[in-house]
């Protein structure tokens, strides 16, 4: 009889430990279904920001290489007006004044007006400042279109 009470017991105790085993394997089953699901969530938005930076990437590229270019097109029209192989020209009429006789600023209005030499060399700084200060916005402007396109997105 004492034989079946400890059987009994030592059964009891092992169905209790299994049930106890099975309630805590079922509650981190379910604890990693949910780390394996926010993972997985993780995952797929680190890849598309990893796409979004990519976009970015190329825009700033793209607007890095027209503003390369732009500097390098005002530098070979610096060289060039150094060397004499173009000029600045102004189209500028001078006011005509009624006491002065039409025969001698007629002269002077036939040929084009060129500029000072520190009025080229301000010229082509101001010339470099507008395509940068150009290059500067149409990158920003392209660069908060795409990240507004893919804050539409989601």
């Amino acid at each position: 009889m004492k034989f079946k009470i400890i059987l009994s017991l030592i059964s009891g105790i092992a169905l209790l430990t299994i049930i106890i085993i099975y309630d805590r394997y079922s509650h981190l089953k379910y604890k990693y279904q949910v780390l394996e699901t926010e993972l997985s969530k993780q995952k797929s938005q680190a890849q598309q920001y990893l796409t979004q930076v990519k976009q970015l990437q190329a825009i700033d590229e793209k607007q890095t290489e027209n503003l390369n270019n732009a500097k390098a097109q005002i530098l070979k029209l610096s060289d060039d007006l150094h060397s004499n192989n173009k000029r600045l020209l102004v189209k500028a009429v001078c006011a005509k004044s009624d006491n002065i006789t039409a025969t001698a600023s007629s002269v002077d209005d036939a040929r084009p007006t060129e500029l000072a030499p520190d009025a080229e060399r301000n010229y082509l700084r101001l010339r470099r400042q507008l395509e940068t200060l150009e290059a500067q916005f149409l990158g920003l402007r392209e660069r908060v279109k795409e990240v507004y396109k893919q804050k539409q997105e989601y």
